[in-house]
């Protein structure tokens, strides 16, 4: 699996207004962007923000990666992850996240979240094709409010798996599965609402990342405490991991973290 772009947002000023340029060390900015502001909501130590979607009925709002990330030919395996937290729920279904072809001109698919109008299913996740039919759904497993959930989009020529999870588990919590996608071309996603209906409640997503592969990227995990120590039979001895022995040698440890 190579990671194609991340976004984390180290480091930016809290309520600062996102731009097609703003980003942290290390991250790619979102060179596509439309509608009403998004702004910067700085979390903890400035390890990483909150990008704050608040829309007005006037016009869609969402940011994206394009041809810069996916290449100019598109992608036919890919997976898209990011984390979410929705306040409430829109009257109606609103687009969490799309992609598309031709340069950010032909909408593939759509994910929507089902809005207070579904009843006992708002929040449930439906996959839709480009033009709007309506492939698959989450069932009665839906999104919860005021938690953080992780999104993973995984696309394998044509077919299209989500999974939403609670925070950084493994297991997750809601799951559809769309076919008869289109197979190959897909050259950037928008994340948030394609549309100025619904009114969409005020969300924040955060800790964006797209992969070359259709299997879940994972959550960001941050690297184990360095403090290694071992029981000396009257007290905690500090301890040096060098690495693994294979039968002759040492070999050094490395640890592996997508953020």
């Amino acid at each position: 699996m190579a990671i194609l772009a991340v976004w984390n947002g180290a480091g930016l000023t809290d309520g600062a207004t996102l731009t097609t340029t703003l980003a942290g060390p290390g991250d790619t900015p979102f060179a596509l962007r439309n509608g009403t502001v998004q702004t910067i909501e700085r979390i903890g130590a400035a390890d990483h923000s909150d990008i704050v979607f608040a829309q007005a009925a006037g016009a869609a709002s969402w940011i994206g990666w394009g041809q810069a990330v996916f290449g100019t030919t598109g992608l036919a395996q890919y997976t898209l992850r990011w984390y979410g937290t929705f306040t409430a729920w829109a009257s109606a279904s609103f687009t969490a996240a799309t992609g598309l072809t031709g340069n950010n001109t032909t909408q593939q698919w759509r994910l929507t979240l089902a809005g207070t109008g579904a009843g006992t299913q708002a929040g449930q996740l439906r996959i839709l094709t480009g033009t709007g039919t309506q492939l698959a759904t989450s069932g009665s497993d839906v999104l919860p409010l005021n938690e953080p959930v992780r999104i993973e989009i995984g696309s394998d020529a044509g077919a299209l798996t989500v999974r939403a999870y609670p925070g950084d588990a493994t297991v997750p919590l809601a799951t559809a599965t769309a076919t008869g996608l289109p197979s190959s071309g897909f050259d950037t996603v928008r994340f948030g609402p394609n549309s100025s209906t619904p009114t969409t409640p005020q969300f924040r997503y955060r800790h964006f990342a797209a992969s070359d592969t259709a299997a879940p990227i994972g959550p960001v995990v941050p690297p184990p405490d360095a403090a290694w120590t071992v029981w000396d039979g009257a007290a905690e001895q500090p301890l040096t991991l060098e690495g693994v022995w294979d039968g002759a040698a040492i070999i050094p440890a490395t640890y592996d973290t997508v953020t």
